[in-house]
């Protein structure tokens, strides 16, 4: 795919390229990678995969929903919570200190959705769904993510 849009070099696909948009799967993030490094192997100091891939927030929304109506997860009477958590931790406005706190909060109010919150923030992922996070990890949010109970 990017060796049909015909960039001459490295600097105009850091100019032109308008991104890539994708599902979560590993496979196809590595495979973007791959092409790249292969197709311009003078990328690989200054790669910044942000810069030019995104996961699909419209899969994490659906995910979202989805484990929001899964009552073992989200109780009924906590999915208005639950979505208002999602929403701040989607916003462009939420700054690093209130996704940490949003984290912190989530999974006490959801300790059945711990490692789905983890899952989201593990390899990059989070950098790539999250806002707050689009410029490189929280300190301090492996530390949250590590233990179960807070």
């Amino acid at each position: 795919m990017i060796r049909s849009l015909d960039y001459k070099d490295w600097d105009e696909m850091k100019e032109k390229f308008p991104g890539n948009i994708c599902d979560f799967s590993a496979g196809e993030q590595s495979g973007f990678i791959l092409a790249l490094k292969q197709l311009f192997p003078e990328c690989e100091d200054e790669l910044i995969i942000e810069d030019f891939y995104r996961f699909c927030i419209v899969h994490f929304k659906r995910t979202a929903e989805r484990v929001k109506h899964c009552h073992a997860l989200v109780p009924m009477q906590k999915q208005e919570q639950f979505q208002q958590h999602i929403n701040t931790l989607l916003s462009d406005e939420t700054t690093k200190e209130t996704f940490l706190e949003e984290i912190k909060t989530m999974k006490k109010a959801f300790p059945n959705l711990v490692d789905w919150i983890k899952w989201h923030l593990d390899n990059q992922r989070g950098q790539l769904i999250f806002p707050a996070l689009a410029e490189g990890r929280i300190k301090g949010l492996e530390k949250i993510l590590m233990h179960r109970k807070e």
